[in-house]
């Protein structure tokens, strides 16, 4: 078992490639783009491998802000771009710290033979893939309740995984290997179903958050005018 080779730059170009013609947002979720850097045809980011990389510490999924290294984009390629089961056999048969290396090197000389390398921009482009990977069709709002969930952790992606596997039948190798995209959808679809958001269309929230805007200024307009009339009444 090795970690997968980059592919020649000649033969897959980095970036990003859509799916074609989906039907809606929500199906779209499940086919998320299809990203490839430095060679390495990536996986979809899923609630697995987002995990696997909060676990090494990869500064592209922390809650903090933090500059991502040439190292945080390496492991964070390794992660994503091989099946979760691959990645934790290396870890249980400790050879993951060799394999990294090795697929390091790998790496360094897929760089050597691009011209005009810039790290910057692969960089950007493995944020762009994480970013992509948790994109939501709709924006969820909490909704009071008197029964609000009990969650079992403070950190999201355990709460997600207990309702997929508790709730909605998902297997270990789902939640290691399907869309994250899809596990939020199917979460927050579970989640609405239970009354406990409402998921509003980005275009609905959008337009709210500027009628909200619009109605805020209306009202320092009126509180401007009603303090000068106080003031001249005052002189």
């Amino acid at each position: 078992m090795n970690m997968p080779p980059p592919t020649t730059a000649a033969v897959v170009a980095d970036g990003a490639q859509g799916t074609a013609h989906p039907t809606s947002e929500e199906f779209a979720a499940a086919f998320p783009p299809q990203y490839t850097i430095l060679g390495v045809k990536l996986l979809p980011l899923s609630l697995g491998r987002y995990r696997l990389m909060k676990w090494a510490g990869v500064a592209f999924v922390s809650e903090e802000e933090c500059g991502a290294s040439v190292e945080d984009l390496f492991t964070g390629l390794a992660i994503c771009g091989m099946p979760c089961g691959e990645f934790k056999q290396f870890l249980n048969d400790g050879k993951l710290e060799s394999e990294l290396r090795a697929w390091g090197e790998l790496l360094r000389e897929q760089i050597a033979q691009e011209k005009g390398f810039n790290i910057f921009e692969k960089i950007t482009l493995f944020q762009r893939y994480i970013e992509d990977g948790q994109k939501l069709p709709w924006v969820p709002l909490p909704v009071q309740t008197e029964n609000p969930p009990d969650y079992t952790s403070t950190h999201w992606s355990l709460n997600v995984e207990v309702v997929l596997r508790g709730h909605l039948n998902w297997t270990k190798d789902e939640i290691d290997e399907e869309p994250l995209t899809k596990a939020l959808c199917d979460y927050f679809k579970w989640m609405e179903g239970e009354g406990h958001v409402r998921l509003m269309p980005h275009e609905l929230y959008q337009a709210m958050l500027d009628e909200g805007e619009a109605n805020m200024r209306v009202m320092e307009k009126r509180n401007s005018e009603l303090k000068t009339g106080e003031a001249i009444c005052q002189g």
